[in-house]
């Protein structure tokens, strides 16, 4: 499920999120949230809201048991969100994406 970030005063597009449920790199029960904000957006609060309702979501829809950020490990704002909702580092892995830091929390 991919959703668009929405500036409430705005009513601007500034971002999306989003969730995947399939993957090779996912456990089952596991949900990766993404996100990414426009660069004039970023630093309002806007990520940690969008991801807390796709978890939120998720949640609603059933079947999770863990949900996981992947992050660049060179983007510390994308890790100050995880860190913000509560996500715990759980470890480090390289792919075709690179070197990604996983950040992971339980299940609402």
């Amino acid at each position: 499920m991919d959703l668009g970030i929405q500036d409430k005063a705005t009513a601007a597009l500034c971002g999306t999120a989003g969730t995947q449920r399939a993957g090779d790199y996912l456990q089952p029960g596991q949900v990766n949230l993404t996100y990414s904000l426009y660069p004039d957006w970023r630093g309002r609060g806007h990520a940690t809201r969008a991801v807390r309702l796709l978890m939120e979501l998720a949640h609603r829809g059933g079947g999770v048991d863990e949900f996981v950020i992947r992050v660049a490990a060179w983007n510390g704002s994308s890790i100050r969100v995880a860190e913000r909702l509560g996500f715990r580092f759980s470890h480090t892995s390289d792919d075709e994406h690179g070197r990604l830091e996983w950040f992971v929390a339980p299940d609402l």
